[in-house]
């Protein structure tokens, strides 16, 4: 066959093959890892929203005050993606463009990119905390209705008072953090070349698309996402947020011969999460990783120490994830004890005979006898011990036990020259997991260290700034060490006095172990103590690439059940634990020899540590060291009244991806001639087609064969 118009076929394939690089000339693509998202509780909705088919705007760069009155006094009607430096990103300049976008007459704000580049944030100069005044208000102990109003939060002074509440509002347009330098500069030069004053078309635009699929509140998307999965439509709207509490206990709790025949315990407890309007931008230095280095610190002194005749009462460490949010880890250990379900390991399974698995005994509220928190540690040398006035006056007995406790810690604080000293008797407790037990046993004696009296010293308190310089975790960190060091001493030695009824002996610190421990927490995840407490799913190579890093793993919780960032820094922290306070099994060589079914009292880890040549060596550890569920049971109790306000409620929306490029948009005259243009070029070509259908007899020429005999 004779074909004509095969050239023009050609030029159209190879035009097509193309096409892939015309594209990446048109768009640039920058990370939009730190992208703000939306999360629920019960009555509302918090974070950012965007549109399902992403925000489109001209890039105005507002980088001082002068900039941004110009842009918020101007009647210019066009769709705009405004830049802010850090300078310039607050509650009150997000207020004024969601109202310049409320207004019709002026232009409508599409996203915020706020740009924060590596090395220049220098957190000392300022405050700033994305966090309420009061964190976790709603979840307090102190509420109208059961206390007396002089320990009502909105009566007393904030302690928050850098909190500007932006993490937990609501947000009309997306907001994504720029970090790379580099990817700053382009969008600078970008707006600088096309978008100045006198610039003519095109202009710098940019594309933000961070669709959320969460509304309303969590009652409404988690309905609507269980619908989905009773119509086999497998849609999620929102997941329930959590992670997992670790905890173990210094001395066996059941078995043929429990250390503690009563039960009663010393709770030991630390926080292990943060939050920021970005997930994966959560550092939490003071917030909550100087507590989780001081809790395992302590554990593992005071597994070192003989241990004592006779002993008054266990000691359980208790690391609980989630507390940013209205306590989601405590609540969920709560309701456990109360409903025989803790520690986990206790449950026998349905099908498990009698006798034949030895377990734990069950814990209960009652069973706490003393409850010790290690709060924020690091901004300040001067530590506070709170605890909570209402409980004190009310039961002499709780009064007498806070008061022996605070004693020890003063005590043995003054032997270790770490100053000490209890809070005025009329000061509130501030925001910790202790508020939890108290609203289900307020006969709980509890005392919280902190370092703040009134007010919090960290002033970046859930917030992007709250990092390792901050808390003098860089370099050697040799002031965080020695201070770590004098802590551990005193509240091991006060734990020991306390739990035993005898003097403590010396408690030993290893400093060179104690600085891993925090660059591990502080500095980056890619550290050798990390990587000697592996287990099989974090030694996968691609799990190892998720989270050794050179920088800390963020500590916000995200949706539980899931493999997530935290996830990971809390099976990592298990491991560490179980590693620090238990033993090492000689002549066990296989994960399969190192497991035990049949005792659930101690706990067999087959753990994996990397040798300097690159390799891994297994061995088998032996602990009290396990892991509970820290998820609302607001998600799992049937017909549950969301409006009760029982348990958190706050769940994370789903979403696809984070994406934002850049690209040049010309003006909509250019649009309309490109959109004539088409036109007239398909009816070009549809008039080329029928012709050529009328004509194909002449254009499709095939020769003719004849038939010779």
């Amino acid at each position: 066959m004779n074909c004509q118009l095969c050239p023009v076929v050609v030029i159209l394939l190879l035009s097509s093959a193309s096409g892939n690089r015309i594209w990446e000339t048109i768009y640039q693509d920058l990370d939009a890892t730190y992208s703000c998202f939306t999360i629920t509780n019960a009555t509302h909705e918090f974070g950012c929203r965007a549109d399902f088919s992403g925000n489109v705007g001209l890039l105005r760069v507002a980088n001082t005050s002068a900039a941004l009155d110009q842009l918020l006094a101007s009647d210019n009607k066009l769709p705009y993606v405004v830049v802010l430096p850090r300078s310039q990103f607050s509650v009150a300049t997000l207020r004024q463009l969601e109202a310049m976008t409320a207004d019709p007459n002026r232009g409508d704000v599409k996203g915020v990119l706020l740009t924060l580049p590596d090395g220049s944030w220098q957190p000392d100069t300022f405050q700033f905390s994305e966090d309420d005044v009061w964190p976790n208000r709603v979840s307090s102990f102190y509420q109208p209705d059961k206390n007396p109003k002089e320990y009502n939060y909105s009566l007393h002074n904030p302690w928050n008072p850098a909190g500007s509440g932006m993490f937990k509002r609501h947000w009309s347009f997306p907001i994504i953090l720029l970090k790379n330098e580099s990817q700053i500069r382009d969008v600078f030069e970008c707006h600088s070349r096309y978008n100045a004053a006198d610039a003519g078309w095109p202009h710098c635009a940019a594309e933000m698309r961070t669709f959320m699929s969460a509304a309303g509140n969590t009652e409404v998307c988690w309905r609507r996402t269980q619908d989905q999965y009773i119509n086999t439509k497998n849609t999620v709207y929102c997941m329930p947020m959590g992670s997992v509490n670790v905890f173990g206990t210094l001395l066996p709790r059941g078995g043929p011969a429990p250390a503690v025949a009563n039960g009663a315990t010393l709770l030991l407890a630390a926080r292990a999460d943060g939050a920021t309007m970005w997930d994966a931008l959560a550092p939490a230095a003071d917030s909550a990783a100087v507590g989780m280095v001081a809790l395992v610190s302590v554990a593992r002194a005071l597994a070192h120490m003989p241990t004592p005749q006779q002993p008054r009462m266990n000691v359980m460490f208790m690391l609980f994830s989630g507390e940013s949010f209205d306590y989601i880890g405590s609540d969920r250990f709560v309701y456990d004890m109360a409903h025989d379900k803790f520690p986990p390991l206790a449950v026998a399974e349905e099908d498990e005979a009698a006798g034949s698995v030895t377990r734990p005994p069950l814990l209960h509220l009652g069973d706490v006898d003393t409850y010790l928190e290690l709060s924020q540690l690091a901004r300040a040398r001067q530590l506070y011990l709170h605890s909570d006035p209402v409980s004190r006056a009310a039961d002499a007995q709780v009064n007498q036990k806070v008061q022996q406790l605070m004693q020890q810690l003063t005590h043995f604080g003054a032997a270790n020259n770490l100053p000490l000293a209890e809070v005025g008797a009329d000061t509130p407790l501030p925001p910790a997991s202790l508020h939890t037990l108290l609203r289900a046993n307020a006969s709980v004696p509890g005392v919280v260290v902190a370092d703040h009296a009134a007010a919090y010293t960290n002033s970046h308190y859930h917030s992007v700034y709250d990092v390792a310089s901050t808390v003098g975790a860089e370099a050697a960190a040799a002031d965080l060490v020695e201070h770590l060091s004098r802590l551990t001493r005193t509240v091991a030695s006060a734990v020991y006095a306390t739990m035993s009824g005898q003097e403590p002996p010396p408690v030993e610190v290893d400093p060179e172990w104690l600085r891993g421990l925090i660059e591990c927490y502080l500095q980056r995840s890619n550290c050798s103590l990390f990587r000697g407490v592996m287990d099989e799913q974090l030694s996968q190579k691609p799990l190892r690439e998720e989270w050794q890093k050179d920088v800390p793993i963020p500590t916000y919780v995200s949706v539980a059940g899931q493999l997530t960032r935290h996830s990971y820094l809390m099976e990592l922290t298990q491991n560490m634990l179980a590693n620090a306070t238990g033993t090492t099994l000689a002549n066990v060589t296989s994960a399969d020899q190192c497991a035990d079914d049949k005792d659930k009292v101690y706990v067999h880890r087959w753990l994996l540590r990397e040798l300097e040549n690159g390799t891994l060596q297994g061995y088998c550890t032996r602990s009290l060291v396990s892991f509970s569920r820290a998820v609302s049971p607001a998600f799992e109790i049937d017909d549950y009244d969301w409006a009760s306000g029982a348990h958190p409620s706050w769940a994370e929306s789903q979403w696809v991806t984070f994406q934002l490029r850049l690209f040049l948009k010309p003006s909509l005259g250019h649009d309309v001639l490109h959109l004539l243009l088409g036109l007239v070029v398909t009816a070009l070509a549809t008039a080329a087609v029928l012709l050529l259908e009328r004509r194909a007899d002449l254009v499709f020429t095939s020769p003719r064969y004849e038939i010779q005999s």
